[in-house]
């Protein structure tokens, strides 16, 4: 690389530098240095022309050392190759090395910031996010995390693999998190990395080819009885005590209860529609009954649980778990074939449902009273207590009769 000549341009004020670049072309650049008719090139015109040459060296002397620094792990590559030793997880390394070689100030993003950011941009982008969708959104952020742990959370996110997708199903089964739920968790977690590669973050999803856990696990609930929901009434407060009478007098779920409005009562009937079918829009009716309609025009205002309506589910669930051991309630109910069901919040669902099959209401009936899809579903909610068993037994012939 020789050194840099300065001339006069027909047409051009300026002074012109022509010096060879990085790659041995031939360059001619404008100093942005007037001339003013002169035939000899000003001091600070040739500073420029040779900062344009030491810029033009100093990129060709870093374009060597590059090479120099590919060639080295290319070269390794090829005898681990020619020895059979190049694995897939070995090629993956020099290739990520010859990316840190020619990228040294990039910044890979963890698996935490991708998370938060696709988070936040939900947010934005839906200001009027629902609080169940965004608890939906903040359970699979605390579920990956429970189980990959802080120092893979804090890792690039690219480092994390298939396999360690399926290890953190099995981590959260094992904590005792119901198959359904964590595949929810799973949902969330593909749209996360699939938003990835559409952003170029990553190059594939290690969640894409991911099965979902089984749920048959799903925990069936055991109804409870009339005393055991009047000893519970028995712990409650003003709110409580309604929120539990209005689920186990309509067979409203839980947070459909809470927020429940007096406008949302016409002609002695409760209108809502259900947040679980929303997305089908279909509203149920449920018919007020007398006990319900007493406490109901107790309450001030058209919000009947104040406290309660913005609370999430999960804390509502552990608040009711509370009340039902300070009523010495048990949690879980095991049946004379050793079949163990629970007690929940959603119990108060299956008894609503059970007492009313129990007082001989069909199963058409009570499929629209709880908005039940079939009478399939509904039958799945019901159970029928001994007495109503052995009655229905009398109904049968007597064979041995003359």
């Amino acid at each position: 690389m020789g050194m840099a000549t300065i001339y006069k341009r027909p047409n051009s004020p300026y002074w012109i530098a022509q010096y060879f670049d990085a790659d041995g072309k031939r360059v001619n650049k404008s100093t942005k240095v007037e001339h003013n008719g002169k035939d000899s090139p000003s001091p600070t015109a040739k500073r420029a022309a040779s900062g344009f040459e030491a810029e033009a060296r100093k990129k060709q002397s870093q374009q060597g050392v590059l090479q120099k620094s590919f060639s080295a792990v290319i070269e390794s590559a090829s005898r681990a190759a020619g020895e059979k030793k190049l694995n897939l997880e070995m090629a993956k390394a020099y290739i990520e090395k010859l990316h840190r070689t020619a990228n040294p100030d990039f910044v890979p993003v963890s698996m935490g910031g991708m998370f938060d950011d696709w988070i936040d941009r939900q947010s934005q982008a839906s200001k009027n996010l629902a609080p169940s969708t965004l608890a939906l959104l903040a359970d699979a952020r605390r579920h990956l995390l429970l189980a990959l742990g802080e120092k893979a959370w804090a890792a690039p996110a690219h480092l994390v693999k298939l396999r360690d997708i399926e290890t953190a199903l099995d981590t959260l089964k094992n904590t005792g998190l119901r198959g359904a739920s964590v595949n929810l968790s799973l949902a969330t977690w593909r749209r996360v990395f699939r938003d990835a590669v559409k952003h170029d973050v990553l190059t594939k999803s290690p969640a894409a080819d991911v099965k979902g856990l089984p749920t048959t696990d799903s925990r069936k609930r055991a109804p409870f009885t009339p005393q055991q929901v009047r000893a519970i009434f028995e712990v409650c407060d003003n709110e409580w005590h309604g929120l539990v009478l209005v689920a186990a007098h309509t067979g409203i779920r839980m947070k459909d209860c809470s927020r429940l409005l007096k406008s949302n009562i016409v002609d002695g009937n409760i209108f809502i529609m259900p947040t679980k079918g929303k997305r089908f829009a279909k509203t149920i009716s449920v018919p007020v009954t007398a006990t319900l309609a007493l406490w109901i025009d107790t309450q001030p205002g058209d919000v009947l649980f104040p406290t309660l309506c913005d609370v999430r589910k999960s804390t509502l669930s552990e608040g009711f778990k509370t009340l039902m051991r300070k009523a010495g309630v048990p949690d879980k109910v095991t049946l004379p074939t050793g079949e163990v069901r629970t007690h929940s919040f959603h119990s108060l669902r299956h008894s609503a449902n059970s007492w009313l099959a129990n007082a001989g209401v069909d199963v058409g009936t009570r499929q629209q009273i709880l908005g039940h899809a079939s009478a399939a579903q509904n039958l799945e909610y019901t159970t029928l207590d001994p007495e109503a068993r052995r009655k229905a037994m009398t109904l049968l012939p007597d064979l041995l009769a003359i």
